[in-house]
């Protein structure tokens, strides 16, 4: 089997209080091309999409907010059709 695609879609799951969503979210659309959040409901679960070749770089940019947003990564992997 070959290898995953460099635009192939891959999904970062994370969990952040809501008072940091919206935040998270501006934050997000201020990096180009890096992702697009999908909170599907006020738990704190957010899946941050993205492709194979940004994924290194959105991690990287999570790591680097966790402290001040309190944003834990949960799962990391390509997005299946169900």
């Amino acid at each position: 089997m070959k290898g995953a695609a460099p635009w192939e879609t891959w999904i970062v799951t994370i969990r952040v209080p809501r008072r940091h969503m919206f935040r998270l979210e501006s934050l997000l659309q201020g990096e180009s091309g890096m992702g697009v959040a999908r909170f599907g409901d006020r738990s704190g679960r957010c899946e941050l999409w993205t492709t194979r070749a940004q994924c290194a770089s959105l991690l990287q940019w999570i790591e680097e907010m966790e402290q001040g947003m309190q944003v834990c990564v949960m799962e990391v992997g390509p997005w299946k059709k169900k």
